[in-house]
């Protein structure tokens, strides 16, 4: 007959037996889920977006982030003011008359930045397309149009870059950051969620191997 000493011996392995299996099934159920964040693909507009969610913020990439942000607010100031341009110096279409319809075609939209389309001043309108006058007019117009593109671009391509940049950061340092935050923090963003519901279902399926091939 068992003594009372070894009884509660025998209790006190059993449960540590059953802590440790819980553990180690967590702990794999997480790296499994963990593995699925790392290599999701978002899109490079929003970089770091769900690493962010999930609380694992990386701060060199963040700091690239904010400052493609900045420039994001700059190009939109380029674009209004290059599509105000558009509207002030480049003729639109013109009305068609069909019958008893009269439509505005692209009225309100931004009209082409054709040199064909430059809007003369009252005294330039009569003069010959090809007198001084006319061409030099037309040519300031063209290149403060070509001036204001080319800025828009260079801010937008910087932008992209940054993007990028940063994208690559959370990329390369996903392993390291996403083990910084704990399971119940990161469970709560339902795509982890779903996630560690895939995994919890291949572990039923074959749990031991499942363990195995991800333990820490």
């Amino acid at each position: 007959m068992m003594s009372p000493m070894k009884k509660l011996s025998a209790i006190l392995f059993l449960g540590f037996v059953i802590v440790s299996c819980s553990s180690k099934k967590e702990s794999a159920l997480e790296n499994c889920a963990d593995n699925k964040a790392v290599y999701y693909k978002s899109e490079d507009i929003y970089p770091g977006f769900l690493f962010r969610n999930l609380g694992a913020k990386y701060n060199k990439a963040e700091k690239l982030i904010d400052e493609a942000n900045a420039l994001w607010n700059e190009k939109s100031e380029l674009s209004i003011s290059l599509s105000r341009f558009q509207r002030t110096s480049f003729e639109r279409k013109k009305r068609i008359n069909t019958g008893n319809l009269l439509l505005n075609l692209g009225l309100n939209s931004t009209p082409p930045a054709k040199r064909s389309n430059v809007i003369l001043p009252p005294a330039l309108e009569n003069l010959d397309p090809k007198d001084t006058r006319v061409v030099e007019f037309k040519d300031k117009i063209m290149d403060t149009y070509q001036k204001k593109l080319r800025e828009y671009k260079k801010t937008q391509k910087k932008e992209e870059a940054l993007r990028q940049k940063a994208s690559n950061m959370y990329q390369r340092e996903s392993h390291t950051i996403i083990k910084k935050v704990n399971l119940k923090r990161k469970s709560q963003v339902p795509i982890y969620a779903d996630w560690l519901t895939e995994c919890e279902k291949k572990y039923n399926q074959t749990p031991d191997s499942f363990v195995l091939r991800w333990a820490d």
